[in-house]
């Protein structure tokens, strides 16, 4: 791992691999003085920080040492999802040339790593599809409001989107599962925890979201 300083206040923890949870959790654990955020990304942490009380020996000694057992260990979410809700399942199915059976059984088969979770509260960047499944673009006019649970597919990731909100990713298919909470809050995917997708039928998207 290798740091690098990017103006006053941020830090890059780069080359973590899939560490960077671990990495999050030891520096917060460690207290560093003057580190006010952690934020860890696909394969690195970012740190925000107080120039005037950040004490970097303390970080490089961090660094230099074995990283103890994470304090919350990655769990495994399954995720229920209706493909027949996918906007957009198709039209992906067209691009790649694949029919709506083999997406779905290919997409459904993997187990995905959350790497962060951004753009809007709760939402899992998950990746990687399957080769075969990658390379599909974004909307070249992204849509206004995208139904809440809908999960995206664009280049080599797979998402949720956890509310509804702008978006421009292609719309494969829609969970039931309440994928945010702010008002507890909980969030029941976190950087750093494996996603499994299972095929529902339209019914028992319905019982499910009207439960």
């Amino acid at each position: 791992m290798r740091t690098e300083r990017i103006g006053e206040r941020l830090i890059v923890i780069e080359d973590c691999g899939e560490q960077a949870v671990r990495l999050r959790d030891a520096i917060e654990a460690g207290a560093i003085p003057g580190v006010e955020e952690v934020v860890p990304c696909y394969e690195s942490v970012g740190l925000i920080v107080d120039p005037e009380r950040f004490e970097e020996p303390s970080l490089e000694a961090l660094l230099r040492a074995p990283l103890p057992v994470s304090r919350s260990e990655p769990k495994r979410v399954e995720v229920p999802v209706c493909y027949e809700l996918g906007e957009d399942l198709a039209e992906v199915c067209g691009i790649l040339g694949l029919s709506s059976e083999e997406f779905i059984s290919r997409h459904s088969n993997a187990e995905y790593r959350c790497f962060a979770v951004g753009f809007a509260p709760g939402f899992p960047y998950l990746g990687y599809v399957d080769p075969s499944l990658a390379g599909v673009p974004r909307l070249s006019s992204p849509r206004v409001r995208v139904p809440k649970g809908s999960v995206g597919i664009a280049g080599r990731q797979t998402g949720i989107y956890p509310d509804e909100l702008p978006g421009g990713w292609r719309l494969i298919g829609r969970t039931p599962f309440e994928i945010v909470n702010l008002e507890e809050p909980s969030f029941l995917i976190a950087p750093g925890d494996s996603v499994v997708f299972v095929p529902i039928p339209l019914g028992r998207f319905e019982e499910i979201a009207g439960a």
